[in-house]
């Protein structure tokens, strides 16, 4: 479960992408989602699709690479964010 601060940090992330009111219709987004890329597996803080792109799970993960993602960068975790998982 994602901590307060970085739900705070999500939701202006979303409100950027869209409207005050929250991210466009055709825009999904989902906080701290599971996708699995081949062989690479990945948890991002934030991520968003097109809904014409994204379908309904065949399991507890995602397997459509988002439009999107956003990280929320912390001293713990800056090495993996920065590292292996940007250049996934």
């Amino acid at each position: 479960m994602a901590a307060p601060a970085r739900n705070r940090e999500a939701a202006r992330a979303v409100s950027a992408a869209g409207t005050k009111a929250g991210p466009p219709e055709d825009l999904s987004a989902l906080d701290e989602p599971e996708i699995h890329l081949a062989e690479d597996v990945l948890v991002p803080d934030l991520a968003g699709w097109r809904a014409s792109r994204l379908s309904v799970p065949k399991g507890p993960f995602q397997t459509v690479a988002p439009d999107w993602a956003c990280e929320v960068l912390s001293p713990s975790t800056v090495r993996i964010d920065r590292g292996t998982k940007l250049r996934i």
